[in-house]
């Protein structure tokens, strides 16, 4: 009886879906991105992932009809970032991010943000209204995946991000499943919308 029951599971395992992963998606349009525009892909980081998530991003962009060009009239720029939590309501006009540069002789970049004010969430200035959601909400790691769209002479037109909870050290195969949730959203506006998927 014990070892049909072990079969069972097992099999149930292996036929089940691998894994599913709660995400949220936030974008803002700024202006309408012109009608057929090529479009450069720009990592902010020229690491190795990056590289694979660039060839992954122009791969979709040209599967939904962009054209891509180093000489383009838009810059799709992107990075991926770890992070403890994310802020789901209130934290519009009360996030503060201060990014460091390394100097003329080198020297290590750093970012912080910090939440000041949410009456949901609690911030530097408050606590939150009801410590046990925000433990609850906040206890999963997730990777973001963040990409903008600038037209060429500087002004952005859209900013996007997606993130997913980290359910298993494969944060490839995550990103990859976020970049077409992203890339999907150019264009649009959607406010703190969360998803899952599998």
């Amino acid at each position: 009886m014990g070892l049909s029951v072990v079969l069972i599971l097992l099999l149930s395992a292996l036929t089940g879906p691998a894994w599913s992963a709660d995400g949220r998606i936030n974008t803002l349009s700024f202006k309408s991105l012109p009608s057929n525009p090529s479009i450069a892909i720009k990592a902010w980081d020229n690491s190795d992932e990056n590289k694979e998530y660039s060839a992954r991003i122009e791969a979709y962009l040209k599967s939904r009809g962009y054209t891509i060009s180093s000489d383009a009239d838009l810059i799709l720029s992107f990075e991926t970032k770890d992070i403890k939590g994310i802020w789901t309501e209130g934290d519009r006009g009360h996030v503060l991010e201060v990014e460091g540069r390394g100097g003329r002789h080198g020297g290590e970049q750093a970012k912080v943000r910090l939440s000041l004010y949410s009456s949901q969430e609690g911030g530097l200035l408050n606590q939150p209204t009801d410590p046990d959601r925000q433990k609850d909400e906040k206890i999963m790691p997730q990777i973001a995946l963040d990409i903008t769209v600038d037209q060429n002479k500087g002004r952005r037109l859209w900013q996007g991000q997606v993130s997913a909870d980290q359910l298993s050290g494969d944060n490839r195969t995550l990103v990859y499943k976020l970049i077409p949730i992203l890339l999907d959203k150019i264009g649009v506006t959607v406010r703190r919308k969360s998803f899952n998927f599998q």
